[in-house]
């Protein structure tokens, strides 16, 4: 009973993330998406369809609930012994990761306000695009894994509370 407790509440908050930070972190990325279908204009062309900005704003948003929710995790079973050192240790280098791609995203973002005002320091628009794209996946796919490791961690101590 206590392992389908702990799967379905791993399970829950998982799809709960997606809904909330993934689906609202794409909503400007399915309104340009929503304008290059259905309305026609000069701009009417891949570029403009897929954005840089729109996903370096979607890698910020699950970068900073990355961080809220490995801010807001709690190491308090005293039972835990050398786990709660080494889930310590993994919650240091995910910030240091997280803050890594939100500087990352920050470089992306100033290239492309360069690329805007016509300054050209960085000449290639779709390897901005590119990276930007990839950098949100991996971004999500970390942030799944935060919340999927994050969830064994607090049901790991809720169980070792309850004995």
């Amino acid at each position: 009973m206590t392992f389908l407790y702990t799967f379905y509440n791993g399970k829950m908050k998982r799809i709960g993330w997606f809904i909330f930070i993934i689906f609202i972190g794409l909503i400007p990325f399915l309104l340009r998406l929503l304008v290059f279908l259905f309305i026609s204009s000069d701009e009417s062309n891949i570029f403009f369809s897929i954005n840089e900005s729109d996903f370096i704003l979607l890698g910020f948003i699950v970068s900073i609930t990355n961080l809220k929710e490995l801010k807001d995790l709690n190491l308090s079973a005293k039972t835990l012994g050398d786990t709660v050192v080494k889930e310590k240790r993994w919650i240091y280098i995910s910030f240091i990761f997280t803050f890594f791609c939100i500087i990352i995203f920050s470089g992306i973002i100033f290239l492309s306000y360069l690329k805007s005002l016509n300054i050209n320091i960085y000449n290639n628009l779709l390897s901005l695009k590119v990276l930007s794209i990839l950098l949100s996946i991996i971004s999500i796919l970390f942030g799944f894994f935060i919340i999927g490791r994050a969830s064994n961690i607090e049901n790991q101590i809720l169980l070792t509370d309850r004995k």
